[in-house]
């Protein structure tokens, strides 16, 4: 994973400069540890960012600028019940394999980013705001299975039968999956607070299912 991350270094490497003359250069940063750094951070986010994304509307959800402040506006959200009845309203024919598959969707981006999480333990410098962002993607994904499960009871309800066992084998994948990226979050905060060149004080944040 570490390799992967390092594959985007090209990308953060080169910055634009004015010189006195008014012309812009292109100039290449001479520090590979800041280079990895950075890509390592923006790895995070974009599989955070993979996570968020959901087919149900949010209310003016809070940004992530918003999240690495702490800000939180629940009151802007819509409710559990009305995501799920939305969402079910605008799937097709064989609802039940369309909640499915998406919930392997988010799964699957939900594991990857526990992936890049993992692979930033022990990075050069990890941040308060890498173990927002995890912060964020778990609550992302609690509100995920609290609708998805609630769109499986709308449909089963409607004549399309849902297992019971599907249902409790879709919570139980993302309790796992929770709990990883808990896990993952608590490392980086124990990674920051023993941070020597840290200069804030605060309580690193314990996650759990």
């Amino acid at each position: 994973m570490r390799f992967k991350l390092r594959l985007s270094l090209a990308a953060l490497s080169v910055a634009a400069a004015v010189t006195s003359s008014g012309c812009s250069t292109v100039v290449l940063s001479q520090d590979p540890q800041q280079q990895e750094t950075a890509a390592e951070h923006a790895a995070l986010a974009e599989a955070a960012s993979a996570v968020a994304a959901a087919p149900w509307p949010k209310t003016a959800p809070a940004s992530w600028s918003e999240r690495l402040a702490g800000a939180d506006q629940p009151e802007l959200r819509i409710s559990t019940t009305d995501a799920a009845q939305h969402y079910v309203a605008s799937l097709g024919v064989a609802r039940r394999d369309a909640v499915l598959a998406e919930a392997a969707r988010h799964l699957s981006a939900a594991r990857a980013l526990v992936e890049v999480a993992e692979a930033m333990s022990g990075a050069l410098r990890p941040v308060m705001a890498d173990v927002s962002l995890v912060e964020g993607a778990i609550s992302d994904l609690r509100q995920a299975r609290d609708i998805y499960l609630a769109s499986l009871k709308l449909i089963d309800r409607a004549g399309e039968p849902v297992a019971a066992a599907e249902a409790r084998r879709l919570k139980s994948d993302f309790g796992a999956v929770i709990g990883a990226l808990g896990a993952a979050a608590d490392r980086l905060a124990e990674e920051v607070e023993s941070d020597p060149r840290r200069t804030f004080a605060g309580p690193a944040p314990r996650f759990v299912n």
